[in-house]
């Protein structure tokens, strides 16, 4: 049969089923395209099965063309197995109808469920023919039958949600369902919706937001917060926030789509929106570091630009990271007492904590903390305000005040100490010469050998003096450095290591030779008692716009934090034999030469830099 001649058939078969308009062309058209367009399948047969016509949505339906309908004729598209399709059928030969569901066959084989609408009438010459309509309900019987198992959950927590939610088949864009929120919001009844292609229903403010949306969850998988608009039915335009994610069904790929109202607090949004750049303004350029901690988890929910710079630290690798991890409060009881002031009091002003960077340095912070409300959990918002230099500053002039007040005693008492010194050693050396004392001689040269000692500290004692004179005189450092190797390099050999020199091009500056001899006698040899065997000392000095740098770097374990804040101090020392005076003179003399000693250690060594002043000149 071909096209044409079906498409007689059914025109003939249209006009007899209703005989008062047959000579009416227009409702001839009419009735054509009904069945041209219909989205269900339309065939028109005789009782005995024979198909005299069918509709493209029929072709489609059971994948045969319309030719190949008309030539199987019914049997080949019903499964007679089916005791429904026998109830269907049965020996009808007189006007009548039935309308249920019945087992189809596909052109391949396969089974699918059917709703189907039979009627036997009479065209004008009284001939008995049939109709049947068919559609296709297959699919919303699968997922029927796949959420059967959890109905109980499932349809509960989909029908009642409070959010609006939408089940769509995305092989077609097909919407199987619509939960009771959606219906209320957008006024549609599941009938207006059930089964129809998205592209077909208006409920969307906006295509092109499905297809973002699409693209989207193509990409990742899933697609939360994405705010689209919305048309209720009497047109009215609405905003959500959506929520999607795709999930098998029946072994088919759907689109579960949830959508908060948010047409109502919208404009609250908009609102508070001003406010919320006014606070990321204030926060991300104030230049304290700022950071919002969870109170009771210690999970860094936020940090400012200035943090990070001060951090030195990507953002990612801070946010979501509990502050105890990252190490960053050296005294974790310290936090616990910040935060339960915060607990009890609400804010907390200029609380001093020791902060150590993801770089590994170590500095001193005033605190101000209070109590906020962030992202749903207590958090606290802290401001860092920075005091490692102010401390530095102040315990160094600490260090100063107690190096200059030692000198003054120096001065005073050094001579009442030497001098009756100066006669015990006298009388020994006498009394070590005569024979009666012979025996003890040793126990005499011992007692010498101490004095001595106790005298060398006392010369050292007395190299704290504030007013120490000195003859300062342009000398090139190099030069001091050049004449000492010798020497230090005996010391090193000693030692089983090696003195490295990196001298610079230099200018020549004002120094006192034998101060600066001593200084760098006591910086090598402290290098070098830190290290171990086979270790390297490095002697480096160069010229930049602070002045001129001698750098004395060796290859210890470094300096504790403690240490660190008494270095320079008088009398203390690591040291078994130590005086603590070493140092202590160190910066004595670079303090009457207006120089700097600054100190960077770590797990590679330390590293003592003294930076003297250029000469001014004329």
């Amino acid at each position: 049969m071909t096209a044409a001649k079906s498409t007689e058939k059914v025109t003939g078969l249209a006009n007899s089923g209703n005989p008062a308009s047959s000579s009416n062309e227009d409702t001839n058209l009419y009735h054509q395209a009904i069945f041209d367009n219909s989205p269900d399948a339309i065939i028109f047969g005789l009782p005995d099965g024979s198909i005299l016509s069918v509709n493209a949505a029929a072709c489609r339906m059971f994948g045969r063309s319309a030719e190949e309908m008309c030539a199987v004729g019914r049997g080949a598209i019903i499964d007679f197995d089916d005791p429904r399709s026998r109830e269907a059928f049965g020996e009808r030969e007189q006007p009548g109808s039935f309308h249920g569901e019945i087992t189809l066959l596909h052109q391949d084989g396969t089974r699918f469920e059917g709703e189907i609408t039979y009627i036997l009438f009479k065209d004008s010459n009284g001939r008995i023919r049939s109709s049947m309509i068919v559609r296709d309900v297959s699919e919303s019987k699968k997922v029927a039958d796949s959420l059967r198992w959890s109905e109980e959950k499932f349809s509960k927590a989909f029908e009642y949600n409070q959010a609006m939610m939408t089940i769509t088949r995305l092989r077609c864009n097909t919407l199987l369902d619509i939960n009771r929120e959606f219906r209320k919001n957008l006024g549609y009844e599941r009938e207006e919706f059930r089964g129809r292609s998205v592209e077909e229903l208006p409920h969307w403010g906006d295509l092109n937001d499905r297809q973002k949306m699409l693209q989207h969850i193509n990409e990742y998988g899933y697609i939360s917060n994405y705010e689209v608009s919305f048309r209720k039915k009497s047109g009215e335009i609405g905003y959500a926030l959506l929520a999607a994610s795709i999930f098998e069904l029946a072994q088919e790929k759907h689109l579960l789509c949830s959508a908060i109202d948010i047409t109502e607090s919208k404009k609250a949004t908009e609102e508070l929106r001003s406010s919320q750049e006014i606070f990321d303004k204030a926060f991300n350029t104030n230049p304290h570091a700022m950071f919002i901690v969870s109170m009771n988890k210690g999970t860094i929910l936020e940090v400012n630009d200035t943090f990070l710079e001060l951090n030195a630290c990507p953002r990612e690798e801070l946010i979501g990271q509990n502050i105890f991890d990252t190490g960053f409060w050296i005294q974790p009881h310290a936090r616990h007492r910040y935060i339960e002031r915060i607990k009890r009091e609400g804010v907390v002003r200029n609380f001093e904590a020791r902060f150590r960077l993801h770089t590994g340095k170590i500095f001193t912070v005033l605190l101000s903390g209070v109590a906020i409300p962030w992202k749903n959990e207590p958090c606290v918002l802290s401001i860092a305000n920075d005091i490692t230099q102010l401390r530095r500053y102040q315990q160094e002039m600490a260090r100063l005040d107690r190096l200059n007040m030692i000198g003054e005693m120096s001065a005073s008492i050094a001579h009442e100490i030497r001098n009756p010194m100066s006669t015990v050693k006298g009388f020994l050396q006498l009394l070590k010469g005569q024979d009666r004392y012979a025996e003890d001689s040793e126990y005499m040269q011992l007692m010498i050998e101490e004095l001595d000692r106790a005298n060398d500290i006392i010369t050292e004692f007395l190299s704290l003096a504030k007013n120490k004179p000195v003859d300062k005189k342009p000398e090139n450092l190099n030069e001091r450095i050049k004449a000492l190797w010798p020497l230090l390099q005996s010391d090193a050999t000693k030692r089983d290591m090696y003195i490295k020199l990196e001298l610079g091009n230099i200018p020549d500056i004002m120094i006192d030779k034998d101060e600066i001899r001593q200084l760098i006698l006591n910086l090598v040899r402290n290098g070098l008692e830190a290290m171990s065997a086979k270790g390297r000392l490095t002697i480096k000095t160069y010229e930049n716009r602070n002045g001129v740098t001698m750098a004395i770097h060796d290859q210890g374990p470094g300096m504790s934090t403690e240490t660190q804040e008494k270095i320079g101090t008088p009398f203390f020392t690591t040291k078994p034999d130590g005086t603590g005076l070493g140092l202590a003179v160190c910066y004595s003399i670079a303090q009457r030469h207006n120089a700097t000693i600054k100190v960077q250690t770590g797990s590679r060594g330390t590293v003592f830099k003294v930076i003297f002043p250029l000469m001014q000149p004329g």
